[in-house]
């Protein structure tokens, strides 16, 4: 007997996963969720206020900084928090 394909849970996912698969995602969902995981258990505590289900909202990195959702651009932030968090390192 074959394995049953089964449509992946995600909104917005149009992939098919094993119907015996764990967290019901395909292996592409799967991964996004490891990694927006590790993103968040990574960054810092003061930038990031944004929990996993608001990240994952949008099919890009977004910037960890509480009120902005645009995409990320370097050490997830967009362009205008990175030179701004560049701007109060110490050198």
């Amino acid at each position: 007997m074959g394995k049953t394909l089964v449509r992946c849970v995600r909104d917005g996912c149009s992939n098919y996963r094993d119907e015996n698969a764990p967290l019901w995602l395909c292996d592409s969902c799967r991964e996004y969720m490891t990694d927006i995981a590790r993103m968040i258990h990574m960054s810092t505590k003061k930038a990031t206020h944004k929990a996993k289900a608001d990240m994952m909202r949008y099919d890009y990195k977004v910037c960890s900084v509480k009120s902005c959702k645009k995409r990320a651009f370097m050490r997830n932030r967009c362009k205008g928090h990175y030179i701004e968090f560049m701007g109060k390192s110490p050198k």
